[in-house]
């Protein structure tokens, strides 16, 4: 699924040495020092659309050159120049757990100081998975007493748990933790432990990085964590042994919500709340100071969109007057408040938290994210910490889109069949490496205990699949040159023309025909079948093969390599000439007649 993260150099002076950030987090954070900045990547995936926004243009004949390194090389570079101040890079980088990113900044030509601004796209390859990460911000953890530290941006270690918690917006799962040091801890058994924590309570979730290494992950699924909505989080970095070294670490975790496509913006503040006047600050922070202006927040973030939003105070706001203290926390775009805002009023010394999940807001690329907070009845002095959902509509997979199709009544007369299965697979576009083969794909409908009962005619199965998918031209008459309804130039010259996903459909109408023998068959009969027509790894190749054979053969819409294509030509191949077709035209009437030969295989 896709994730949108933002960071950014705060004020960058142009004459200045390279210049690191993290590649999520505050910003306003920089160093010149790589080993203060960098993260951990926990699962593999793909950076992909990174976008730069300065506050002052480069000027005549310098520039600004901001890239993603990855394991110390740059990638997916953005060069601003002259009086250009916006940049973006369409690239991707493909990246695996454990790789180690940062940002860059170099400067050509002593361009103007000017603020950097940085959001990218992170795409898991593992459905729902998405990542929070952190580094240390320059500051060493200590050799002999427990630091902790927030598990999304960072900040500088301190000893008191409560300044770097953060709130978790929805229901989920905490998993996969991946840490580094900067330097090897000292002799064994110096050692380091890294804990993540919910609610003030270590979990099962951990690493010890013993002396001689720089690295380690827990991995394990018995020591995933289940977080809800409204649970505080952080990271505990414990010394053992009395390590000899100290380090400064990055981190990364995976976040698995069980809402698909949502991911986290989370932050908070140890700098104490204004009690009498409106403040505002970055919103994926934590550490971050107030300000007057709402022209001083500068993260940016590409467009998705913003939802459940909970705060958590490190006390009741309660001061002197009931039910009239209080802090209201609204999420801004561009400095404007949106919808989405949670009132926290005293109401007691147990009240200190808030939510709003009934309102969202759109966020189009490069809008300012940030946090107002208004207070009333002057209240008391509290911090601050937060949590926000990021939500990008997911993608599905092929296999998610086959289990959808199974699981649900796709055809309108409430005959599902693997038809409707793979018709929904291939339109979704779904042409990914390693997806499922046909033999497969029939094999799933079957388990799911779709067709047991027996096929539907021939006319029915031609008579849905033409009502369901459209013709590319409704004025098209299709002629009898279409060899099998598919293996003909779909799109050229005077040959008819044909939608794929149709022709497809009408190859595995063959399957479910009353026409064919006579009787309809059952699946694990048209399993039999098609294992004799050869329809398996072993005979035509998996479908990744066939996709590029496909495309070698021309077969299916022009210069359309896609999985359609490669079901087509797995079916086709495989035909053999075991079947003839005729197709009678009157008017605006298709009639298609498909005769098995019997001197072909037998059921």
């Amino acid at each position: 699924m896709r994730q949108a993260m933002t960071s950014g150099f705060g004020n960058v002076s142009g004459a200045a040495a390279d210049t690191y950030a993290a590649v999520m987090g505050r910003a306003v954070s920089s160093s010149t020092n790589a080993t203060y900045m960098f993260s951990v990547v926990p699962t593999n995936g793909t950076f992909n659309t990174l976008r730069i926004w300065l506050g002052t243009a480069p000027g005549v004949d310098k520039q600004w050159d901001v890239s993603l390194y990855v394991n110390g090389s740059p990638f997916l570079t953005v060069t601003i120049t002259g009086t250009d101040t916006i940049g973006v890079s369409t690239g991707s980088k493909a990246v695996s757990a454990g790789d180690v990113v940062m940002l860059h900044a170099t400067a050509t030509g002593s361009p103007s100081n000017s603020t950097v601004r940085c959001s990218i796209y992170f795409d898991g390859d593992t459905a729902g998975e998405s990542i929070l990460m952190g580094s240390c911000a320059g500051s060493a953890i200590s050799t002999t007493v427990t630091r902790y530290n927030s598990v999304s941006g960072g900040i500088g270690s301190p000893a008191t748990e409560v300044d770097t918690y953060q709130v978790i917006p929805t229901p989920g799962t905490i998993k996969k933790l991946y840490v580094k040091f900067d330097v090897d801890p000292g002799a064994s058994p110096d050692a380091y432990t890294t804990t993540f924590r919910k609610n003030g309570g270590s979990t099962s979730l951990a690493v010890t990085i013993v002396a001689n290494d720089t690295a380690g992950n827990d991995t394990a699924s018995g020591h995933d964590v289940a977080v809800a909505a409204g649970d505080l989080v952080s990271l505990m970095f414990e010394p053992v042994d009395t390590p000899t070294v100290a380090v400064r670490p990055g981190w990364g975790m995976v976040f698995v919500s069980d809402t698909n496509g949502e991911s986290l913006l989370l932050g908070g503040t140890i700098v104490d709340l204004v009690t009498s006047a409106v403040r505002y600050t970055e919103l994926p922070s934590q550490g971050g100071s107030w300000s007057s202006s709402a022209g001083s927040v500068i993260s940016k973030l590409n467009a998705c969109t913003l939802t459940k939003w909970y705060v958590d105070l490190t006390g009741s706001p309660m001061n002197n007057d009931a039910n009239a203290d209080k802090y209201t926390f609204a999420v801004a775009l561009d400095g404007t408040e949106t919808a989405i805002t949670c009132t926290i009023a005293d109401g007691g010394t147990g009240n200190t938290k808030g939510n709003d999940t009934a309102h969202t807001a759109d966020v189009t690329d490069g809008q300012i994210i940030g946090l107002k907070v208004t207070p009333a009845s002057t209240p008391t002095t509290r911090d601050a910490r937060w949590g926000l959902v990021c939500y990008i509509s997911p993608v599905s997979t092929y296999n998610e889109s086959l289990t959808l199709a199974v699981t649900a009544d796709l055809s309108r007369t409430g005959i599902l069949s693997a038809i409707n299965a793979l018709i929904l697979a291939v339109v979704s576009g779904q042409d990914q490496a390693g997806g499922m083969t046909l033999e497969e794909a029939l094999t799933l409908a079957i388990a799911s205990g779709q067709g047991q009962a027996g096929g539907i005619s021939f006319e029915e199965a031609v008579s849905l699949s033409i009502s369901a998918i459209s013709v590319q031209s409704a004025s098209t008459e299709m002629s009898a040159g279409l060899s099998l309804g598919i293996t003909a130039d779909q799109g050229s010259g005077n040959v008819a023309e044909m939608d794929a996903t149709i022709a497809l459909s009408l190859a595995a109408a063959i399957f479910q025909s009353e026409s064919i023998e006579g009787a309809p068959q059952t699946y694990n009969e048209l399993v039999t079948i098609a294992a004799k027509m050869g329809m398996s790894r072993s005979a035509v190749g998996t479908l990744q093969e066939a996709i590029t054979l496909a495309t070698s053969e021309g077969v299916g819409l022009t210069s359309q390599a896609v999985m359609v294509n490669a079901l087509i030509l797995q079916i086709v191949s495989s035909m053999d000439g075991a079947f003839s077709v005729f197709v009678i035209t009157t008017g605006n009437r298709l009639q298609f007649v498909f005769r098995k030969r019997k001197d072909h295989f037998t059921q």
